[in-house]
Protein backbone atom coordinates (compact mmCIF):
# COMPACT_ATOMS: atom_id res chain seq x y z
CA UNK A 1 0.00 0.00 0.00
CA UNK A 2 2.82 2.60 1.03
CA UNK A 3 4.90 1.70 -1.99
CA UNK A 4 1.79 2.17 -4.50
CA UNK A 5 1.41 5.42 -2.94
CA UNK A 6 4.99 6.34 -3.37
CA UNK A 7 5.10 5.39 -6.82
CA UNK A 8 1.46 6.97 -7.33
CA UNK A 9 3.42 10.56 -6.42
CA UNK A 10 6.60 10.02 -8.39
CA UNK A 11 4.76 9.04 -11.41
CA UNK A 12 2.56 12.12 -11.10
CA UNK A 13 5.79 13.85 -10.44
CA UNK A 14 7.52 12.93 -13.64
CA UNK A 15 4.26 13.99 -15.88
CA UNK A 16 4.46 17.24 -13.86
CA UNK A 17 7.76 18.31 -14.57
CA UNK A 18 7.41 18.43 -18.54
CA UNK A 19 4.69 21.19 -17.69
CA UNK A 20 6.00 23.06 -15.06
CA UNK A 21 8.51 26.28 -14.83
CA UNK A 22 11.25 25.26 -12.62
CA UNK A 23 12.62 28.20 -10.22
CA UNK A 24 16.00 28.17 -9.58
CA UNK A 25 16.08 31.60 -8.19
CA UNK A 26 15.20 32.32 -4.48
CA UNK A 27 11.95 33.87 -3.86
CA UNK A 28 12.74 36.04 -0.91
CA UNK A 29 9.46 38.15 -0.30
CA UNK A 30 6.12 36.88 -0.93
CA UNK A 31 3.10 38.75 -0.23
CA UNK A 32 0.11 36.73 0.34
CA UNK A 33 -3.69 36.62 0.45
CA UNK A 34 -5.80 33.91 2.27
CA UNK A 35 -9.16 32.40 1.98
CA UNK A 36 -10.33 29.52 4.57
CA UNK A 37 -11.96 29.13 7.82
CA UNK A 38 -11.03 27.54 11.11
CA UNK A 39 -8.31 24.85 9.24
CA UNK A 40 -7.06 28.20 7.82
CA UNK A 41 -6.52 29.75 11.52
CA UNK A 42 -5.18 26.70 12.42
CA UNK A 43 -1.80 27.39 10.05
CA UNK A 44 -1.53 30.34 12.91
CA UNK A 45 -1.74 32.64 9.92
CA UNK A 46 -0.29 35.42 12.48
CA UNK A 47 3.02 33.69 12.40
CA UNK A 48 3.76 33.48 8.95
CA UNK A 49 5.79 37.14 8.96
CA UNK A 50 7.88 35.56 11.60
CA UNK A 51 8.41 32.21 10.77
CA UNK A 52 9.82 33.29 7.05
CA UNK A 53 11.85 36.09 8.67
CA UNK A 54 13.64 33.54 10.46
CA UNK A 55 14.82 32.12 7.59
CA UNK A 56 15.60 35.20 6.04
CA UNK A 57 12.37 35.81 4.07
CA UNK A 58 9.42 38.46 3.86
CA UNK A 59 6.56 36.63 4.15
CA UNK A 60 3.85 39.73 4.20
CA UNK A 61 0.44 38.35 4.45
CA UNK A 62 -1.12 41.21 2.75
CA UNK A 63 -5.41 40.01 4.31
CA UNK A 64 -7.11 37.01 4.89
CA UNK A 65 -10.61 36.73 4.95
CA UNK A 66 -11.12 33.77 7.81
CA UNK A 67 -14.39 32.51 8.92
CA UNK A 68 -15.60 29.62 10.85
CA UNK A 69 -17.37 26.61 9.04
CA UNK A 70 -17.36 28.41 5.76
CA UNK A 71 -16.53 26.52 2.76
CA UNK A 72 -14.79 28.17 -0.69
CA UNK A 73 -18.04 28.73 -2.46
CA UNK A 74 -19.56 31.37 0.16
CA UNK A 75 -16.33 33.24 -0.62
CA UNK A 76 -16.73 33.22 -4.12
CA UNK A 77 -20.28 34.26 -3.99
CA UNK A 78 -19.07 36.66 -1.80
CA UNK A 79 -16.20 38.26 -4.43
CA UNK A 80 -18.97 38.33 -6.55
CA UNK A 81 -20.81 40.69 -4.54
CA UNK A 82 -19.56 44.31 -4.67
CA UNK A 83 -20.54 45.83 -1.71
CA UNK A 84 -19.81 42.70 0.46
CA UNK A 85 -16.91 43.68 2.64
CA UNK A 86 -15.30 41.03 1.87
CA UNK A 87 -14.87 41.85 -1.75
CA UNK A 88 -13.89 45.23 -0.56
CA UNK A 89 -11.15 43.92 1.37
CA UNK A 90 -9.71 41.28 -1.51
CA UNK A 91 -10.15 44.23 -3.96
CA UNK A 92 -8.20 46.66 -1.42
CA UNK A 93 -5.04 44.49 -1.12
CA UNK A 94 -5.63 41.88 -4.45
CA UNK A 95 -3.44 44.29 -6.53
CA UNK A 96 -0.64 44.38 -3.47
CA UNK A 97 -0.41 40.47 -3.68
CA UNK A 98 2.01 37.79 -4.86
CA UNK A 99 -0.36 34.85 -4.07
CA UNK A 100 -3.76 33.63 -3.64
CA UNK A 101 -4.19 30.62 -1.14
CA UNK A 102 -8.10 29.03 -1.29
CA UNK A 103 -8.81 26.12 1.51
CA UNK A 104 -10.54 23.20 0.58
CA UNK A 105 -12.91 21.82 3.44
CA UNK A 106 -16.66 21.09 3.78
CA UNK A 107 -17.30 22.00 0.33
CA UNK A 108 -20.21 20.57 -2.23
CA UNK A 109 -17.78 18.16 -4.65
CA UNK A 110 -16.17 19.09 -7.53
CA UNK A 111 -19.65 20.23 -9.02
CA UNK A 112 -22.88 21.10 -7.89
CA UNK A 113 -25.40 23.69 -10.00
CA UNK A 114 -28.31 24.38 -7.41
CA UNK A 115 -30.97 27.48 -6.86
CA UNK A 116 -30.04 27.77 -3.07
CA UNK A 117 -28.02 26.73 -0.84
CA UNK A 118 -28.19 26.43 3.90
CA UNK A 119 -31.90 27.79 3.08
CA UNK A 120 -30.73 31.49 2.90
CA UNK A 121 -28.53 31.54 -0.01
CA UNK A 122 -30.69 32.23 -2.96
CA UNK A 123 -29.18 31.75 -6.83
CA UNK A 124 -30.63 33.07 -10.01
CA UNK A 125 -29.84 31.75 -12.27
CA UNK A 126 -28.66 28.41 -10.54
CA UNK A 127 -25.09 28.55 -9.67
CA UNK A 128 -21.98 26.06 -9.49
CA UNK A 129 -20.97 26.38 -6.03
CA UNK A 130 -18.39 22.85 -6.07
CA UNK A 131 -15.21 23.61 -5.01
CA UNK A 132 -13.53 23.81 -8.73
CA UNK A 133 -15.88 26.11 -10.03
CA UNK A 134 -15.37 28.23 -6.62
CA UNK A 135 -12.07 28.10 -6.78
CA UNK A 136 -11.86 29.19 -10.19
CA UNK A 137 -13.91 32.13 -9.87
CA UNK A 138 -12.02 33.73 -6.75
CA UNK A 139 -8.93 32.96 -9.10
CA UNK A 140 -10.67 35.31 -12.36
CA UNK A 141 -11.30 38.13 -9.74
CA UNK A 142 -7.85 37.98 -8.97
CA UNK A 143 -6.26 37.71 -12.10
CA UNK A 144 -8.02 40.65 -12.89
CA UNK A 145 -6.34 42.82 -10.18
CA UNK A 146 -3.06 40.79 -10.57
CA UNK A 147 -2.75 39.16 -14.02
CA UNK A 148 0.84 38.27 -13.00
CA UNK A 149 -0.60 36.57 -9.65
CA UNK A 150 -0.12 32.85 -8.00
CA UNK A 151 -2.99 30.69 -6.81
CA UNK A 152 -3.05 27.89 -4.53
CA UNK A 153 -5.22 24.93 -2.99
CA UNK A 154 -4.73 24.26 0.43
CA UNK A 155 -5.33 20.63 0.56
CA UNK A 156 -5.89 19.87 4.33
CA UNK A 157 -5.64 16.58 6.48
CA UNK A 158 -8.46 14.12 6.39
CA UNK A 159 -8.92 12.54 10.00
CA UNK A 160 -11.93 10.43 10.32
CA UNK A 161 -11.97 9.31 13.72
CA UNK A 162 -14.63 6.30 15.16
CA UNK A 163 -15.85 7.51 18.27
CA UNK A 164 -15.50 11.12 18.24
CA UNK A 165 -19.00 11.77 17.08
CA UNK A 166 -20.24 9.90 20.05
CA UNK A 167 -17.98 11.88 22.32
CA UNK A 168 -19.43 14.98 20.85
CA UNK A 169 -22.86 14.18 21.14
CA UNK A 170 -22.39 13.00 25.21
CA UNK A 171 -21.04 16.75 25.38
CA UNK A 172 -24.09 18.11 23.83
CA UNK A 173 -26.64 16.02 26.00
CA UNK A 174 -24.94 17.05 29.17
CA UNK A 175 -25.16 20.63 27.91
CA UNK A 176 -28.78 19.67 27.65
CA UNK A 177 -28.88 18.08 31.14
CA UNK A 178 -26.96 20.97 32.79
CA UNK A 179 -29.86 23.40 31.10
CA UNK A 180 -32.55 21.25 32.41
CA UNK A 181 -30.72 20.93 35.91
CA UNK A 182 -29.83 24.72 36.72
CA UNK A 183 -31.41 27.92 37.08
CA UNK A 184 -29.06 28.97 34.31
CA UNK A 185 -29.88 30.84 31.32
CA UNK A 186 -29.76 28.25 28.04
CA UNK A 187 -27.76 30.77 26.13
CA UNK A 188 -24.73 30.83 29.19
CA UNK A 189 -24.49 27.02 29.30
CA UNK A 190 -24.73 26.56 25.20
CA UNK A 191 -22.01 29.24 25.27
CA UNK A 192 -19.63 27.33 28.05
CA UNK A 193 -20.30 23.60 26.22
CA UNK A 194 -19.50 25.16 22.58
CA UNK A 195 -15.87 25.85 23.96
CA UNK A 196 -15.87 22.55 25.45
CA UNK A 197 -13.35 20.60 23.29
CA UNK A 198 -13.55 16.64 23.84
CA UNK A 199 -10.62 16.36 26.55
CA UNK A 200 -7.38 14.26 26.19
CA UNK A 201 -8.54 11.53 28.31
CA UNK A 202 -11.73 11.42 26.15
CA UNK A 203 -9.79 11.40 22.67
CA UNK A 204 -6.25 9.76 23.45
CA UNK A 205 -7.49 6.10 22.86
CA UNK A 206 -9.74 7.32 19.90
CA UNK A 207 -5.81 8.62 18.06
CA UNK A 208 -4.18 6.08 19.51
CA UNK A 209 -6.30 3.41 17.18
CA UNK A 210 -7.23 5.92 14.11
CA UNK A 211 -5.67 5.16 10.80
CA UNK A 212 -5.24 8.55 8.94
CA UNK A 213 -4.23 6.55 5.89
CA UNK A 214 -7.49 4.68 5.33
CA UNK A 215 -9.14 8.05 5.84
CA UNK A 216 -7.35 10.42 3.53
CA UNK A 217 -6.93 7.81 1.00
CA UNK A 218 -10.65 6.57 0.93
CA UNK A 219 -11.70 4.69 -1.70
CA UNK A 220 -15.33 5.40 -1.33
CA UNK A 221 -14.85 8.95 -2.49
CA UNK A 222 -18.16 9.97 -4.72
CA UNK A 223 -17.31 13.33 -7.10
CA UNK A 224 -20.70 13.98 -7.83
CA UNK A 225 -23.55 15.49 -5.46
CA UNK A 226 -26.88 14.35 -5.44
CA UNK A 227 -29.18 17.03 -7.28
CA UNK A 228 -32.18 17.60 -4.93
CA UNK A 229 -34.32 15.20 -6.32
CA UNK A 230 -32.62 12.44 -5.88
CA UNK A 231 -31.76 13.85 -2.14
CA UNK A 232 -35.50 13.06 -1.83
CA UNK A 233 -35.40 9.88 -2.79
CA UNK A 234 -32.66 9.18 -0.46
CA UNK A 235 -34.82 10.35 2.39
CA UNK A 236 -37.49 7.82 1.18
CA UNK A 237 -35.09 5.43 1.12
CA UNK A 238 -33.10 5.70 4.16
CA UNK A 239 -36.93 5.53 6.02
CA UNK A 240 -37.31 2.33 4.66
CA UNK A 241 -34.35 0.45 5.30
CA UNK A 242 -34.57 -2.30 8.70
CA UNK A 243 -38.98 -2.10 8.03
CA UNK A 244 -40.34 -5.36 7.23
CA UNK A 245 -41.23 -4.53 4.04
CA UNK A 246 -43.59 -2.28 2.45
CA UNK A 247 -46.62 -3.78 1.08
CA UNK A 248 -48.03 -3.51 -2.37
CA UNK A 249 -51.43 -1.46 -2.63
CA UNK A 250 -54.09 -3.61 -1.86
CA UNK A 251 -52.24 -6.10 0.40
CA UNK A 252 -50.74 -6.88 4.00
CA UNK A 253 -47.52 -5.49 5.17
CA UNK A 254 -45.13 -8.66 5.47
CA UNK A 255 -44.12 -9.33 9.19
CA UNK A 256 -41.23 -7.95 10.57
CA UNK A 257 -38.72 -11.28 10.35
CA UNK A 258 -35.93 -9.50 9.81
CA UNK A 259 -34.99 -10.33 6.18
CA UNK A 260 -33.09 -7.74 4.72
CA UNK A 261 -34.42 -4.66 2.81
CA UNK A 262 -34.45 -4.85 -1.14
CA UNK A 263 -34.51 -2.63 -3.96
CA UNK A 264 -38.28 -3.59 -4.19
CA UNK A 265 -38.84 -2.43 -1.09
CA UNK A 266 -37.44 0.53 -1.71
CA UNK A 267 -39.21 1.63 -4.69
CA UNK A 268 -42.25 0.74 -3.23
CA UNK A 269 -41.64 2.92 -0.11
CA UNK A 270 -40.27 5.83 -2.82
CA UNK A 271 -42.76 5.31 -4.96
CA UNK A 272 -40.53 4.74 -7.95
CA UNK A 273 -39.25 1.73 -10.21
CA UNK A 274 -36.35 -0.72 -9.04
CA UNK A 275 -34.31 0.48 -11.95
CA UNK A 276 -34.59 3.93 -10.59
CA UNK A 277 -33.26 2.40 -6.82
CA UNK A 278 -30.83 0.27 -8.42
CA UNK A 279 -29.61 3.58 -10.61
CA UNK A 280 -29.86 6.02 -7.54
CA UNK A 281 -27.75 3.54 -5.14
CA UNK A 282 -25.33 2.49 -7.94
CA UNK A 283 -24.49 6.45 -8.08
CA UNK A 284 -23.09 6.44 -4.83
CA UNK A 285 -21.59 2.38 -4.89
CA UNK A 286 -24.28 0.59 -2.75
CA UNK A 287 -25.31 -2.73 -3.70
CA UNK A 288 -28.63 -4.74 -2.91
CA UNK A 289 -26.42 -7.04 -0.71
CA UNK A 290 -25.23 -3.59 1.18
CA UNK A 291 -28.81 -3.09 2.45
CA UNK A 292 -27.84 -5.30 4.90
CA UNK A 293 -25.47 -3.82 6.68
CA UNK A 294 -25.95 -2.37 9.87
CA UNK A 295 -25.47 1.46 8.64
CA UNK A 296 -26.81 1.28 5.22
CA UNK A 297 -29.02 3.84 6.10
CA UNK A 298 -26.33 6.03 7.49
CA UNK A 299 -24.24 5.45 4.78
CA UNK A 300 -27.22 6.66 2.40
CA UNK A 301 -28.60 9.45 4.32
CA UNK A 302 -24.35 11.12 3.94
CA UNK A 303 -25.56 12.09 1.15
CA UNK A 304 -28.74 14.13 1.78
CA UNK A 305 -26.93 16.14 4.18
CA UNK A 306 -23.61 16.53 3.01
CA UNK A 307 -20.85 15.65 0.57
CA UNK A 308 -18.43 12.34 2.06
CA UNK A 309 -15.04 12.38 1.84
CA UNK A 310 -13.50 15.32 0.08
CA UNK A 311 -11.56 15.53 2.40
CA UNK A 312 -9.02 13.08 0.88
CA UNK A 313 -6.42 12.81 -1.52
CA UNK A 314 -8.83 12.06 -4.59
CA UNK A 315 -10.95 14.78 -4.11
CA UNK A 316 -7.66 17.38 -3.77
CA UNK A 317 -6.24 15.88 -6.70
CA UNK A 318 -9.14 15.85 -8.80
CA UNK A 319 -9.70 19.50 -8.15
CA UNK A 320 -6.46 20.32 -8.94
CA UNK A 321 -7.56 18.29 -12.61
CA UNK A 322 -10.29 20.45 -12.54
CA UNK A 323 -8.46 23.88 -12.13
CA UNK A 324 -6.02 22.91 -14.92
CA UNK A 325 -8.36 22.50 -17.40
CA UNK A 326 -9.68 26.12 -16.74
CA UNK A 327 -6.28 27.53 -16.18
CA UNK A 328 -4.04 25.96 -18.56
CA UNK A 329 -2.15 28.81 -19.41
CA UNK A 330 -1.22 29.05 -15.39
CA UNK A 331 -0.59 25.98 -14.75
CA UNK A 332 1.89 26.04 -17.96
CA UNK A 333 3.69 29.06 -16.48
CA UNK A 334 3.85 27.26 -12.57
CA UNK A 335 1.24 29.75 -11.02
CA UNK A 336 -1.23 27.46 -10.17
CA UNK A 337 -0.13 24.95 -7.28
CA UNK A 338 -1.15 22.91 -4.18
CA UNK A 339 -0.63 23.03 -0.68
CA UNK A 340 -0.56 19.34 0.13
CA UNK A 341 -0.99 19.43 3.68
CA UNK A 342 -2.94 16.31 3.55
CA UNK A 343 -0.53 14.15 1.90
CA UNK A 344 2.33 15.64 4.19
CA UNK A 345 0.73 14.31 7.24
CA UNK A 346 0.31 10.79 5.29
CA UNK A 347 4.30 10.93 5.33
CA UNK A 348 4.51 11.77 9.01
CA UNK A 349 2.34 9.26 9.76
CA UNK A 350 4.94 6.46 8.16
CA UNK A 351 7.75 8.71 9.95
CA UNK A 352 6.28 8.49 13.03
CA UNK A 353 4.94 4.52 12.68
CA UNK A 354 9.02 3.82 11.51
CA UNK A 355 10.29 5.02 14.76
CA UNK A 356 11.25 8.45 13.35
CA UNK A 357 8.96 10.87 15.69
CA UNK A 358 9.55 9.93 19.17
CA UNK A 359 7.07 9.68 21.43
CA UNK A 360 4.32 9.77 19.41
CA UNK A 361 2.20 6.38 17.95
CA UNK A 362 0.40 8.20 14.74
CA UNK A 363 -0.22 11.07 13.18
CA UNK A 364 -4.04 10.79 14.44
CA UNK A 365 -2.46 12.51 17.91
CA UNK A 366 -2.21 15.73 15.86
CA UNK A 367 -5.85 16.65 16.08
CA UNK A 368 -7.77 18.07 19.30
CA UNK A 369 -11.06 16.88 18.17
CA UNK A 370 -10.72 15.11 14.94
CA UNK A 371 -11.05 18.00 13.05
CA UNK A 372 -8.83 20.76 14.57
CA UNK A 373 -5.84 20.09 15.08
CA UNK A 374 -2.92 20.83 18.26
CA UNK A 375 -0.59 23.47 18.84
CA UNK A 376 2.91 22.60 18.59
CA UNK A 377 4.00 20.05 16.15
CA UNK A 378 0.81 19.73 14.34
CA UNK A 379 0.98 23.15 13.64
CA UNK A 380 4.31 23.67 12.89
CA UNK A 381 4.14 20.57 10.30
CA UNK A 382 1.19 22.91 8.43
CA UNK A 383 3.21 26.22 8.24
CA UNK A 384 6.43 24.24 7.35
CA UNK A 385 4.25 23.01 4.42
CA UNK A 386 2.82 26.11 3.35
CA UNK A 387 6.48 27.69 3.47
CA UNK A 388 7.45 24.70 1.25
CA UNK A 389 5.70 25.25 -1.70
CA UNK A 390 5.27 29.20 -1.35
CA UNK A 391 9.22 30.25 -0.88
CA UNK A 392 10.05 26.26 -3.25
CA UNK A 393 12.48 25.72 -0.48
CA UNK A 394 13.05 22.98 2.17
CA UNK A 395 11.98 24.17 5.56
CA UNK A 396 15.20 23.73 7.37
CA UNK A 397 16.20 27.26 8.20
CA UNK A 398 13.09 27.89 10.04
CA UNK A 399 13.06 28.51 13.53
CA UNK A 400 10.38 25.83 14.93
CA UNK A 401 10.99 27.05 18.46
CA UNK A 402 8.05 30.05 17.24
CA UNK A 403 5.49 27.07 17.07
CA UNK A 404 7.19 25.19 19.94
CA UNK A 405 6.18 27.78 22.56
CA UNK A 406 2.87 27.42 23.68
CA UNK A 407 2.92 31.81 24.48
CA UNK A 408 2.97 32.77 21.13
CA UNK A 409 -0.33 30.90 20.24
CA UNK A 410 -2.13 33.37 23.49
CA UNK A 411 -2.09 37.21 23.65
CA UNK A 412 -2.15 37.25 27.61
CA UNK A 413 -2.69 41.33 27.33
CA UNK A 414 -5.97 40.53 25.09
CA UNK A 415 -7.10 37.92 27.63
CA UNK A 416 -6.93 39.47 30.51
CA UNK A 417 -8.90 42.78 29.31
CA UNK A 418 -11.38 40.33 27.91
CA UNK A 419 -10.49 41.31 24.01
CA UNK A 420 -10.22 38.33 21.35
CA UNK A 421 -7.06 36.17 21.62
CA UNK A 422 -5.48 38.11 18.28
CA UNK A 423 -1.90 36.62 16.99
CA UNK A 424 -0.31 38.96 14.24
CA UNK A 425 -3.69 41.02 13.94
CA UNK A 426 -5.26 37.23 13.11
CA UNK A 427 -8.31 35.40 15.83
CA UNK A 428 -6.71 32.44 17.45
CA UNK A 429 -9.32 30.17 19.43
CA UNK A 430 -7.88 29.23 21.85
CA UNK A 431 -9.95 25.81 22.21
CA UNK A 432 -8.91 24.22 19.22
CA UNK A 433 -5.30 24.79 20.46
CA UNK A 434 -5.61 21.48 22.95
CA UNK A 435 -3.19 20.03 24.79
CA UNK A 436 0.80 21.47 23.61
CA UNK A 437 2.65 19.16 21.43
CA UNK A 438 6.04 19.36 21.73
CA UNK A 439 8.40 20.22 18.84
CA UNK A 440 11.74 18.61 19.79
CA UNK A 441 15.07 19.19 17.31
CA UNK A 442 14.15 15.54 16.19
CA UNK A 443 10.76 15.98 15.47
CA UNK A 444 11.06 19.34 13.42
CA UNK A 445 13.76 17.34 11.26
CA UNK A 446 11.88 14.70 10.55
CA UNK A 447 8.84 16.80 9.57
CA UNK A 448 11.04 19.30 7.79
CA UNK A 449 12.32 16.27 6.12
CA UNK A 450 9.02 14.66 5.49
CA UNK A 451 7.42 17.87 4.23
CA UNK A 452 10.21 18.21 1.43
CA UNK A 453 9.75 14.88 0.07
CA UNK A 454 6.44 15.44 -0.59
CA UNK A 455 6.54 19.16 -1.70
CA UNK A 456 9.30 18.14 -4.02
CA UNK A 457 7.96 15.68 -5.98
CA UNK A 458 4.09 16.04 -5.55
CA UNK A 459 2.15 16.35 -9.34
CA UNK A 460 0.64 19.56 -8.49
CA UNK A 461 3.07 21.66 -6.05
CA UNK A 462 5.22 22.89 -9.52
CA UNK A 463 8.35 22.52 -6.86
CA UNK A 464 11.08 21.00 -8.78
CA UNK A 465 14.22 20.99 -7.00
Amino acid sequence: MRRKMRSLLVAGALGALATSVARAEEIRELRTFYFGNSLMENTMVGLHGQLGASAGKKWDLRGALIHPGVPIWVHAVRQDEPDSANHKKFYAEGPNTDAIVMLLFAGSGLSFTTSEMWGKEKFDPPRDVGDVASCARIIEHYLKLNPKGKAYVYAPWGFSLKGVREVKDRIKKEAEAAVRAKDTAREEILGKIKERKPSDEEMDPIRRTGDYAAAYLTKDYIPEVPTAEMKERYRKYTAAIGKPGVPAKGKTAAPATGAPTTFAALAEAAGVSVDQVRSDLAAIRITEADLSVPDAGQRIGQFIHAHPNTHSRAHHWAVMEGLKAKFPDLWKEGRLGIIPVGDVFLAVDEKIKAGKVPGLVNVCEFTTDGTHIRSGLPRYTVAATFYAVLFKEHPGKLDWKIYGDRNNYENKENLEKGKLNLIGGHYVHIPDLGTHLEITPERAQAVNDAVWEIVRQHPYTQVNK
